[in-house]
C-alpha cells in the first residue's frame, strides 16, 4: 500500500525575511496613528452629539419647569422660554474634542460630499476646477510613470503625438488649479 507523503506546516508559504528601513517604520507608525485618530474621532463625534442633546433637553426641561412654577412632564419646544435659551455645547471648549472632530468620518465625508452652493456662486467654475484637477493628476501620473520607465524611445514617440499635448504642456496646470481655487 502506498501512502501519501505530505508535510504540514503552520508557517505560511513565504520564507522571505523582510528588512524594513527606518523610513518604512516611520510610515507604518504615521499611518497607524492617523487610522487610530480616525477611529477615535468617528466614535467621539456621536458620543458628543448624544451627550449634547441630552444636556440641552435637560436644560430646557429645567428651564420650562422653573419658569412655569410646577412640574412639567414634557418639553414644549415652541415655548418662548425654550426658544430664547442658547444651546451650549459642553465639549466646545475642549481642544482635544475639536481635534478629534477633525478626524471624524461622519463630519469629513459629509463635508466632502456636500453639494450645496452659496448664493452668487458661479456654478460653471466648479466644472472648470474639476477639469483643472484632472489635468494636474494626468500630468503627474504620466511624469512619474515616464520617469520610472526610463524608455527614451517610448517617451519620444509620446511627445510626437498630438493627443499628448495637454500632458506635455501640463506644467502650468498646478498654477491654473491654484488660481481657480
Amino acid at each position: 500500500s502506498s501512502g501519501i507523503n505530505a508535510e504540514w506546516s503552520l508557517r505560511p508559504g513565504c520564507d522571505t525575511d523582510y528588512n524594513y528601513s527606518a523610513g518604512s517604520y516611520c510610515a507604518i507608525v504615521l499611518i497607524s496613528v492617523i487610522a487610530f485618530m480616525v477611529l477615535v474621532g468617528s466614535m467621539w463625534d456621536p458620543v458628543v452629539m448624544l451627550m449634547t442633546s441630552l444636556k440641552v433637553a435637560e436644560e430646557r426641561k429645567v428651564l420650562v419647569n422653573s419658569e412655569e412654577g410646577g412640574a412639567v412632564d414634557e418639553i414644549v419646544p415652541d415655548s418662548p422660554a425654550v426658544q430664547s435659551k442658547p444651546v451650549l455645547d459642553p465639549f466646545k471648549s475642549s481642544t482635544l474634542g475639536e481635534v478629534l472632530k477633525c478626524f471624524s468620518l461622519q463630519r469629513t465625508v459629509g463635508a466632502l460630499l456636500n453639494t450645496t452652493t452659496k448664493e452668487g456662486q458661479i456654478l460653471c467654475m466648479n466644472g472648470i476646477r474639476v477639469l483643472s484637477i484632472n489635468w494636474v493628476v494626468l500630468g503627474h501620473v504620466y511624469y512619474i510613470g515616464l520617469g520610472a520607465a526610463g524608455d527614451l524611445v517610448y517617451i519620444n514617440t509620446l511627445y510626437r503625438r498630438n493627443t499628448f499635448t495637454f500632458t506635455w504642456n501640463g506644467l502650468p496646470s498646478v498654477d491654473f488649479f491654484f488660481l481657480m481655487s
